[in-house]
């Protein structure tokens, strides 16, 4: 029964090609792991048959001579082209979306840490079971894919996967298929532990496949998800995609309003959160309060050394608060990262709001002086630029700042001189 739902679980192959998730860092090392897989296979292609099997014996990893450098050398050695395109489609698909969000260097520590799982169970079962292919050699990234697909499983249970069904591996079914991650990795797991139960049975079934390196991977990759709690970090995450998603189109609120607030008590200081009920309240036409939400979420943002991510948030408050300040220095730092992040119209505002709000300040004269950069760099406004200068002047004519300003207006005479 056993071997023939094997069997039967082997005729149709849901393949990954792509989530609904969009991704908000550079995932360097999961870039880095594809480069390097791939490289090393095209750098192995003018090799002969007898090479290939004597560079695999090299690098490879063997049970019978285990040896600490092809712990780690066989993960970037692929038996063929299908192997290799397969291997690193998962790892392109989940291992993007995951190391954006849990950071690259526990990625790379998760990956590290699955390769290793991978070889040990693999070498322990075929040690105590499989004797006699103890010294076959294992190539290939899958029991490292493995432990990345396992923390994904938890981290994004959420994430929606688009895929093609493959009959008999490799006849795609016409319409692709969503449905959610963890459906996928409990397909990945289950499938290859009933194969793998399958080849302890009856070894001569075996296609080849080192499904004990695959459930090794996974399982590494399932117990990291459970001991850092990446399921809560997952429905966090979850709600607040949700949460704007029902903001952007104006749905119902109420249910996504009260998983931000529970989330809210038990970390009344995440941004984020503090965002996504802001946008939800703007929806309700609660804007003081959404007003009030928002700010919290820059000051968080701000106090969290996150000045872009704080000059996002406050994008919000400009375009439908317009006359809102920030304490001063917080106004201050906000209106740099506007500019800095390209978004200069809102940025002049942000310094504009400063010079109104705080006008017996330097940071009112050093706005000044920035609007006026602006609007000359960016809009190509001197005519708009010459005023703010000629203004500052005037507010502040014994300021070391305004005879800065004088020597800019000196500068504008001096260029349309010379034209």
């Amino acid at each position: 029964m056993l071997q023939f739902l094997d069997i039967l679980l082997r005729l149709v192959m849901p393949m990954p090609i792509r989530t609904d998730r969009t991704l908000k860092t550079v995932p360097y090392v999961t870039y880095a792991l594809l480069f390097i897989n791939i490289f090393v296979h095209i750098s192995t292609l003018g090799l002969s048959d007898v090479q290939l099997m004597s560079f695999h014996q090299a690098w490879g990893f063997v049970p019978n001579q285990p040896n600490f450098l092809t712990l780690f050398t066989h993960a970037f050695l692929h038996d063929g082209l299908m192997h290799l395109v397969g291997n690193m489609l998962i790892l392109w698909i989940v291992g993007t979306v995951l190391e954006a969000g849990i950071g690259s260097m526990l990625f790379l520590m998760l990956y590290t840490a699955s390769t290793i799982a991978a070889v040990l169970l693999f070498s322990i079962i075929t040690k105590i079971f499989l004797p006699g292919d103890m010294d076959i050699v294992l190539v290939g990234a899958s029991g490292a894919i493995a432990g990345v697909l396992g923390f994904a499983t938890f981290r994004y249970f959420h994430l929606k996967v688009m895929t093609i069904l493959l009959v008999l591996g490799f006849i795609p079914v016409p319409k692709p298929i969503w449905f959610p991650f963890w459906v996928y990795g409990a397909y990945f797991v289950g499938t290859n532990i009933i194969s793998g139960i399958s080849t302890v049975i009856d070894p001569a079934s075996s296609p080849g496949v080192a499904y004990w390196a695959h459930i090794g991977g996974f399982g590494l990759g399932v117990l990291a998800a459970l001991i850092l709690q990446s399921g809560n970090d997952g429905m966090r995450e979850n709600i607040i995609e949700t949460s704007a998603r029902v903001a952007t189109r104006g749905e119902y609120t109420f249910k996504s309003i009260q998983e931000v607030w529970d989330l809210l008590k038990k970390n009344p200081k995440d941004p984020e959160l503090l965002e996504a009920l802001a946008g939800l309240m703007l929806v309700e036409g609660q804007t003081e309060q959404s007003r009030d939400y928002y700010l919290r979420a820059v000051t968080q943002f701000q106090a969290q050394r996150l000045p872009d991510r704080a000059a996002i948030s406050y994008l919000n408050v400009l375009h439908h608060f317009p006359d809102t300040a920030l304490p001063l220095r917080d106004q201050m730092n906000v209106a740099a990262a506007l500019e800095r992040s390209g978004h200069f119209a809102e940025s002049a505002q942000a310094y504009t709001l400063v010079s109104q709000i705080y006008p017996d300040t330097d940071e009112a004269q050093n706005s000044m002086l920035r609007t006026s950069a602006l609007y000359s760099r960016y809009f190509h406004d001197d005519e708009k630029a010459k005023a703010i200068l000629q203004e500052l002047i005037r507010r502040y004519p014994n300021s070391t700042w305004s005879d800065m300003a004088r020597e800019r207006l000196n500068n504008y005479e001096k260029r349309v001189g010379l034209k």
